[in-house]
């Protein structure tokens, strides 16, 4: 007799590198999640912000199925008191039921 072990594989792709906003404008970071394992699993996305940047936009979940891949938009409002050409890294982490991945 063989079982089949489940295997829970999380992939988190931003769909661009640098997105572009103005003080006070709400902007998307475009995420695809992608499941590499064997089992659909629910999946929560959230965002880690520096702290001039506010309070985190509300976690996002997801339904993904294996080899499946869910666009989700990752909403956040650039701040006021942002100057131009500052760049600020933003963390985008997801994790399902076992797995994790940022």
């Amino acid at each position: 007799m063989v079982r089949v072990a489940p295997r829970r594989v999380l992939e988190v792709r931003a769909v661009s590198e640098v997105v572009e906003g103005t003080p006070g404008e709400l902007i998307e970071i475009p995420v695809d999640l992608v499941n590499r394992g064997n089992l659909s699993d629910t999946v929560s996305v959230r965002v880690e912000l520096p702290v001039e940047w506010g309070p985190p936009s509300t976690e996002v979940r997801r339904v993904v199925t294996p080899g499946g891949r869910v666009a989700v938009p990752v909403r956040l409002v650039v701040p006021r008191r942002a100057r131009p050409g500052e760049m600020r890294r933003v963390k985008i982490a997801a994790s399902g039921r076992d797995t994790a991945s940022s």
